[in-house]
């Protein structure tokens, strides 16, 4: 999610502002990247306004609308979450089915008793119903 997030970054600073951003303001732990944690741990799909993150002081952009930065915060807005999160999800449903598809292929049963999803992205639950 982390290499997700900083390639929409470069995307959206564009790599001449993106590479004036100190290495160690990248990683974890650092300001942006703490934002961007708390950001995506409470991510539940929605939220029409977005969230706006610190940039760092080296991009040196205090306003620019067309890159949605305003007060030196850059917005993330849900789309853009979605689009980090999507192939994550995609790969491990992936997964899932592999690891069912493989049980059956060997004339096992497979009986899926409990689903945790770690966030709530897209309303999982451990309640969910969903098809494999």
């Amino acid at each position: 999610m982390d290499r997700k997030f900083k390639a929409w970054l470069k995307k959206k600073l564009g790599t001449t502002l993106y590479n004036k951003i100190k290495k160690e303001k990248l990683m974890t732990g650092s300001k942006i990247m703490n934002e961007f944690e708390k950001l995506k741990t409470s991510f539940t799909g929605t939220r029409p306004n977005g969230i706006g993150l610190t940039l760092p002081r080296e991009v040196g952009i205090d306003e620019d609308p067309s890159r949605q930065i305003e007060d030196g915060e850059i917005l993330v807005m849900a789309n853009d979450l979605r689009e980090m999160f999507d192939p994550q999800i995609n790969k491990t449903l992936e997964l899932i089915n592999g690891q069912v598809s493989t049980v059956m292929a060997k004339g096992g049963k497979v009986k899926v008793s409990r689903f945790y999803s770690v966030r709530r992205y897209r309303n999982l639950t451990k309640n969910s119903t969903f098809f494999l």
